[in-house]
C-alpha cells in the first residue's frame, strides 16, 4: 500500500472522528428526546467507523520500518 492510500486512511479516520464530535455537539443543543437519541447513535456510528479506520491504520504501519511509520505520521499530523 502507498504511502499516499495510508494518509488517505488517516484522513477519513479523522473525519469519522469529527462526525462524532458534530452529532454531540448536536445532541446537546436539540430540546426534543428524540432528536437527541437520533444524534447520540448517529455519533456511535460514526465512533465504530472511525475504530475501523484505526485497526486499519495499525495493521499497516505495525508491517512497515520505524522510520516508514515516523514519515507517515509526520506527513499525516
Amino acid at each position: 500500500m502507498t504511502e499516499e492510500r495510508r494518509r488517505e486512511l488517516i484522513k477519513a479516520q479523522q473525519g469519522e472522528l469529527n462526525g462524532v464530535e458534530t452529532y454531540l455537539t448536536l445532541a446537546n443543543i436539540v430540546h426534543n428526546e428524540s432528536d437527541r437519541k437520533a444524534f447520540k447513535i448517529l455519533a456511535a456510528d460514526e465512533g465504530r467507523h472511525a475504530s475501523v479506520f484505526k485497526q486499519m491504520i495499525w495493521s499497516i504501519t505495525a508491517n512497515m520500518k520505524t522510520g516508514q511509520c515516523g514519515r507517515l505520521l509526520r506527513a499525516v499530523w
